[in-house]
């Protein structure tokens, strides 16, 4: 994670910053069911286009994973005043932008994702390779050519790549994987997930890549289509320490800065968490209008009059 980088973003409808405040989770998206349907695909795609000798099991690979299991995206921005970001991920300025602490997060996906279980990949399909789901930090997303950073990765995991051997059959030989390979196959599968197209690159996007067995999945119907995802839950009050501000959207009704003095706001903020204080004294009086009640006093509204 950039050393630089104190404080992310995310964009979310006014349901999504219920269900963040709500239940203490951040959700992260099954990859195939966001927003660009060609997020890790193409990126995937264009490896086995340029290994034709890996294409085989770099097939066989992702059908693998995804008959027992979810590669889930949370995505954030650097960017806190983005009218494109909160037209479209916030339901056109309907919804609002969660600052979030990345010292936070990082402390959380250090103590998560180091334990990976010392047993074969599979022996049968529902066999787990992580017995619990797993996530990265924030890392950013590369907006480089797509050639260019598909050929790095192949570098990168050479050593990784050349322990997939395949048979006769064409057939991934994946059973022998131990702990360290399988810690080395989600490295492999979350430097993929980091690319993104270059027409996207104002949004300044960091996400974190969780893999997540299918048992640890909830699924939400949308308009045409139910979407599974994976809720971290942040254990207790530790969102309270992940949240920094909540930004609403031109068009939210400040109504909701009630809502969020019920379910955060506290003057025990003042005392317990400097991380708010600091990130409303650089960031929140500076560019937002603060709203009341007091008590809540991390919670803005976008000064933009767009209606």
């Amino acid at each position: 994670m950039p050393q630089n980088t104190k404080y992310v973003y995310h964009y979310t409808t006014i349901k999504g910053l219920e269900g963040i405040v709500k239940h203490r989770t951040l959700r992260f998206t099954d990859h195939r069911f966001l927003n660009d349907f060609g997020e890790f695909v193409r990126a995937y795609e264009k490896l086995k286009e340029l290994e034709p000798k890996m294409q085989t099991i770099l097939t066989d690979l992702y059908k693998t994973l995804n008959a027992s299991y979810s590669l889930a995206f949370c995505c954030v921005s650097k960017t806190c005043d983005s009218l494109a970001q909160m037209r479209l991920y916030g339901d056109d300025c309907r919804g609002a932008a969660i600052a979030l602490s990345t010292n936070t997060w990082e402390l959380a996906s250090e103590s998560n994702g180091r334990l990976f279980p010392a047993v074969k990949l599979f022996d049968s399909p529902n066999n787990s390779i992580f017995r619990e789901p797993v996530f990265t930090q924030l890392e950013d997303c590369e907006y480089t050519d797509l050639d260019h950073y598909c050929t790095q990765i192949i570098d990168n995991h050479k050593e990784f790549l050349n322990q997939l051997n395949i048979s006769s059959e064409g057939i991934v030989n994946l059973r022998n994987l131990s702990a360290l390979e399988a810690e080395e196959l989600f490295k492999f599968l979350a430097d993929i997930a980091k690319w993104k197209d270059k027409s996207f690159s104002e949004e300044q996007e960091m996400r974190s890549i969780a893999l997540v067995p299918k048992d640890n999945l909830l699924f939400e119907s949308r308009a045409n289509d139910i979407r599974p995802y994976w809720d971290w839950q942040t254990q207790g009050n530790n969102l309270d320490h992940l949240i920094l501000g909540v930004i609403l959207g031109a068009k939210c009704s400040t109504n909701t800065a009630g809502f969020l003095a019920y379910k955060l706001g506290s003057s025990n903020y003042f005392r317990e968490h400097r991380s708010q204080i600091e990130w409303r004294e650089k960031v929140g009086d500076e560019m937002f209008d603060v709203l009341e009640p007091t008590n809540n006093y991390f919670c803005f509204k976008q000064k933009t009059t767009y209606q």
